[in-house]
């Protein structure tokens, strides 16, 4: 398999040998960074409960070549995506989530492109979502110990001395843009069902709306017979820094009913929930975001059954 070569560097230290815990922030920070970055823009989310894929780990395909004493110059050797990737389903699968990597770019590429645009606060940016953004700020303990800088690989072989780069003065921007996005929102939806990927992917109609989603649940092949037919899902809304929609996590797929009819439309809000301490009302006003004020009464009482069945507190 072909190899790529790429380096990074991290200045400071103040002209003394770098601590042996400052070398192990540094790959830890890497090696955490690239799984994380590969895995947002080809599964669209960085992290998740339960076992990650085994296509997810890319950066145990990563090798050291040489690293260098003084400020860390650490040598790395590495396939491209494409050659990385070329069997694994969720590459045969393109555009589920618009910032598929091309396949001649290299996994440390990817994460220079979500660090890029942490740093420069591109808060609706395809690459970042708050996980990832909150592990880029990890960086600080690097820091910490005496880095005063770290550079990745340039994004344009026209330009090599364009090296991505992230400074301290960047950390707290990285950390309050990951603390901006808005919490996740429980939802019931019904739409449209025309997209399914072998890796639990899908594409959602609701209303004039199109919602990307991920199963967290369930297998593929246990809803594929549902292609072209109207469904019915709920879980959790997921959003960008900038609030705009990421993606749909679906604990719930199914063949939707009359019954679910009144699920298909889409939420009118999608701001971030209010972080200021509120006295709880009691009431049904936060439950559902899908759910307008003109509900009559069966709608309710579904309501409260559903108030059990999230077990929200009485």
């Amino acid at each position: 398999m072909p190899q790529v070569r790429q380096s990074v560097y991290v200045a400071g230290f103040r002209d003394r040998p770098p601590p042996l815990a400052a070398v192990r922030a540094l790959i830890d920070w890497l090696s955490d960074g690239i799984d994380r970055a590969i895995r947002l823009r080809l599964e669209g989310r960085s992290s998740a409960l339960g076992p990650r894929p085994r296509w997810a780990a890319v950066s145990r395909e990563i090798g050291v070549e040489r690293l260098e004493p003084g400020s860390i110059d650490l040598s790395l050797t590495m396939p491209t995506v494409g050659d990385l990737l070329g069997a694994a389903p969720v590459w045969q699968q393109p555009g589920m989530f618009l910032s598929q990597p091309r396949p001649e770019q290299s996994p440390l590429d990817l994460f220079g492109e979500a660090l890029r645009d942490a740093v420069e606060e591109r808060d609706d940016a395809l690459t970042l979502d708050a996980p990832l953004l909150e592990h880029i700020a990890s960086a600080r303990a690097l820091f910490d110990l005496g880095a005063e800088q770290i550079a990745l690989p340039a994004l344009d072989a026209g330009a090599p001395e364009a090296r991505v780069v992230l400074r301290v003065d960047a950390i707290e921007r990285v950390a309050r843009m990951a603390a901006r996005a808005p919490e996740t929102r429980r939802v019931r939806l019904v739409g449209a069902l025309h997209t399914l990927s072998v890796e639990g992917s899908f594409l959602l109609d609701v209303g004039q709306e199109q919602v990307r989603g991920l199963l967290t649940r369930q297998e593929a092949s246990a809803v594929s017979a549902l292609l072209g037919e109207r469904v019915f899902t709920e879980g959790e809304l997921v959003y960008r820094p900038s609030g705009k929609l990421l993606r749909l996590d679906a604990s719930a797929l199914r063949r939707a009913t009359a019954a679910d009819e009144r699920w298909a439309r889409w939420p009118a809000a999608t701001r971030a929930r209010p972080r200021t301490e509120a006295i709880p009302t009691g009431g049904f006003d936060d439950l559902f975001v899908g759910v307008v004020d003109d509900g009559d009464d069966d709608e309710l009482r579904d309501l409260a059954t559903a108030r059990g069945a999230w077990g929200v507190a009485s």
